[in-house]
């Protein structure tokens, strides 16, 4: 039998069967579902950044009115003196975002779990509650977060046993299977011939579900790379499973104990062992990690704040060199400096927080490391990630905005620092510099 020939046939095999067909509409139900959470979650979050950045760039050109005109002050706010780095600093209205991918209408990842724009500070850190709901690591992408990837990774092979269910174990049951020798066909190759026609559809339905969308998105011209790559690695997973449904069925098993061994399959390495993977991460590395924060932002602080200014002056300019050089330091002015103790404990206590938050970054990667050293054994979860990883909703895309907010925040606190014990005073070119200081970062 010719592959055209069996490729009829299926399809023949296909219409004839009720429940293939409902598996089929039920698979692709949940794809489109999932697809349109996707579009959704990222439509929702470029229309609240386009808000947040219309709505803090007409602040920032308020304040920037008042230094053109040659103002310092704010007239709902007289204490306010736009002249000072502190009040520039604060009222240069800069925030961090993170533009969504186009691929995230295929891969949700956690996007839900995170925070996507933050207003920068000198207190700013990436793990306050408004940013990070829930600190998560690659294994514990929320299996509640349906999206295209989820559905192809875990029901896919659901939908190709479904599917590939009568190929050989009826023949072996009623032992029909000699005939397919008596006809010239190569029993092995038949049945692969079989499971290649099923995986050719199912590719078909696939490579549909990915195009639609990535056409909306403007995936195929934003980031045809991610996109290539995604569906590479579907269409190779998709085709893995074919052999290993094909390698099973031509083990001549019979229709029920054929059944038993996909099943048995996608069981150990679709809920088993992930699930291992994730309790053992939990037990040896607890979920308590980010006491060290709190800590620090409870206790650490305030012991800073409330230490002698020799104490915090001497440390800091070891990590602040430069502030050695300053004019205050240089041709001290007591009024001045009484004034500018505040930006030392305040670059300070940035210094500490980035410290504190290498630390945190340093724990997750050792849990992270051992979910990753499971990969060989653990292969869903380790195409699932890097699935997320192309539309950069993994941990790894996360974690960089979180540690591109410390670094900023630190920034902003060292600048202020060095331009308070320069005795710098803020003017409109000045004040725009602070955004381009903290856009870099």
């Amino acid at each position: 039998m010719s592959f055209i020939q069996t490729l009829k046939w299926e399809w023949i095999q296909f219409r004839r069967t009720p429940f293939q067909y409902l598996a089929v509409l039920l698979f692709v139900l949940a794809a489109v579902y999932s697809i349109s959470n996707g579009i959704s979650l990222r439509e929702k979050q470029l229309e609240t950044l386009a808000k947040v950045e219309s709505d803090y760039l007409a602040e920032r050109s308020v304040y920037e009115k008042i230094l053109e005109s040659g103002g310092t002050k704010v007239e709902s706010r007289p204490w306010v003196d736009l002249s000072t780095p502190f009040y520039g600093m604060w009222n240069s209205i800069v925030y961090k975002l993170k533009t969504p991918s186009p691929m995230m209408s295929l891969a949700i990842g956690q996007a839900e779990q995170y925070g996507f724009y933050k207003r920068l500070t000198f207190y700013t850190s990436g793990y306050d509650s408004d940013l990070s709901a829930e600190i998560s690591n690659p294994e514990r992408i929320a299996f509640g977060a349906l999206d295209l990837t989820f559905c192809v990774i875990f029901l896919l092979p659901l939908l190709l046993i479904v599917l590939c269910y009568p190929i050989g174990g009826y023949e072996e049951d009623v032992k029909m299977a000699p005939l397919v020798q008596i006809q010239g066909d190569n029993y092995h190759a038949w049945i692969w011939k079989r499971t290649s026609a099923i995986g050719l559809g199912a590719s078909m339905i696939v490579i549909l579900l990915i195009a639609v969308p990535s056409i909306f998105s403007g995936a195929f011209t934003r980031v045809p790379y991610q996109l290539f790559t995604y569906s590479l690695v579907i269409m190779v997973y998709l085709w893995f499973w074919i052999g290993v449904i094909s390698a099973i069925i031509s083990l001549r098993l019979g229709q029920t104990s054929q059944t038993m061994g996909l099943v048995l399959v996608w069981v150990v390495f679709g809920m088993v062992i992930p699930g291992a993977v994730q309790q053992g991460a939990s037990l040896k590395f607890p979920n308590s990690m980010l006491v060290d924060y709190l800590d620090a932002k409870r206790i650490d602080q305030g012991e800073i704040y409330e230490a002698d200014f020799e104490a915090v002056w001497d440390s800091l300019r070891v990590k602040l060199p430069e502030i050695e050089q300053t004019k205050l330091a240089t041709q001290p002015d007591s009024a001045k400096i009484e004034a500018a103790k505040g930006s030392v404990y305040r670059a300070e206590v940035a210094f500490h927080m980035k410290e504190v938050s290498e630390k945190i970054e340093a724990g997750f990667q050792q849990r992270n490391d051992f979910i990753e050293s499971s990969y060989w054994y653990n292969p869903l979860m380790g195409i699932q990630n890097y699935l997320y990883s192309l539309a950069e909703t993994d941990f790894y895309a996360y974690q960089e905005y979180r540690v591109a907010i410390q670094d900023a925040s630190l920034e902003l606190s060292k600048k202020g620092c060095v331009e308070e014990w320069n005795d710098e005073k803020v003017d409109l070119n000045r004040f725009r510099s602070y955004f381009n200081l903290v856009s870099e970062k």
